[in-house]
């Protein structure tokens, strides 16, 4: 997984970049954004075998805090 930016001004907008083999057994994927009592999620529809290696998910505008990203797989 790769974050770009990795520090910004809010409300800030991040790229996540995850890296996913593609598999019968990938059918989706959760990026998650979270930090105290804020939490946002994305939810992204992969195609098994033959899912993308890359998929990017966009998370706009969110406010000034210190994040964990992390994806569900």
């Amino acid at each position: 997984m790769a974050i770009s930016p990795t520090v910004s001004f809010a409300p800030a907008n991040l790229e996540v970049r995850v890296h996913v083999m593609p598999d019968d057994v990938n059918r989706g994927l959760d990026v998650i954004a979270e930090s105290g009592e804020y939490y946002r999620s994305s939810h992204v529809q992969l195609d098994g075998k033959d899912a993308p290696n890359n998929t990017r998910v966009e998370l706009r505008s969110l406010p000034g805090r210190t994040y964990g990203v992390r994806d569900s797989r």
